[in-house]
């Protein structure tokens, strides 16, 4: 994606999860995930590795086998689920059966692992065949 494509998009992102940030703070998973991806994807904003710009295409092939995983294990296709959710707890709202807050889990997890990865390359002078 473009620079600007890409600033876009991260804007829009932090501009829907800062409501949400605001309006469940008092629920500790939603606030915990929402505002980690939302410190995410602030700080690619800044930074000029470009690694942000591939992520967010790359994520979204990355959903296919998530949504399948974290789907078999909410109960999408099975009769009892493996992993349950207090509602008390999460937004309430799922795609298929998988909690909203658990792709801003996946996008932070992967994400920040992908950054990490791109700084230790650079300051160690890293370089892959890849």
């Amino acid at each position: 994606l473009s620079d600007k494509a890409t600033r876009i998009i991260s804007l829009v992102i932090i501009s829907a999860l800062l409501p949400l940030i605001i309006l469940l703070h008092n629920r500790l998973y939603p606030l915990f995930y929402f505002s980690l991806m939302a410190l995410v994807v602030g700080i690619t904003l800044f930074d000029k590795s470009g690694i942000i710009n591939r992520f967010y295409i790359s994520f979204l092939v990355i959903l296919i086998p998530f949504f399948i995983v974290n789907g078999i294990l909410t109960g999408t296709f099975i009769e009892n689920e493996v992993v349950w959710y207090n509602n008390d707890q999460t937004t309430g709202i799922r795609l298929l059966t998988v909690p909203l807050e658990d792709i801003a889990y996946g996008f932070s997890l992967i994400f920040i692992n992908l950054f990490f990865l791109d700084i230790f390359k650079k300051l160690f002078k890293i370089r892959y065949p890849f």
